[in-house]
């Protein structure tokens, strides 16, 4: 999930995180940002171990709390149209198939 902003970027460089290489400099966080914060100091179980804001977040299901949160502004978070929001979905298969499970 990300906002429509972000997504000629990822079309062209694919999904990565702020620390990548590719990362885009103009890339529009939504949800909860002390959350994104936090992520960036929280270690990742080892293996395969780093810092949790070095992957990619999913959401394992059509309604999330992060998207109530966004659809609502609760809690602090910026309320925004959910026509701003894109949902980028795949299936456990394509990632296994990658490589990247």
């Amino acid at each position: 999930m990300t906002h429509v902003d972000n997504l000629p970027h990822i079309l062209q460089h694919g999904l990565v995180t702020a620390g990548h290489a590719q990362a885009d400099p103009g890339f529009r966080r939504i949800g909860d940002l002390s959350l994104i914060d936090v992520r960036k100091d929280l270690d990742a179980p080892d293996p395969p171990g780093d810092k949790f804001s070095e992957y990619v977040p999913f959401y394992l299901g059509h309604r999330s709390p992060m998207l109530y949160q966004i659809a609502t502004g609760h809690e602090g978070v910026e309320h925004l149209p959910q026509s701003d929001i894109v949902y980028i979905v795949t299936e456990h298969a394509c990632i296994v198939e990658s490589g990247l499970a």
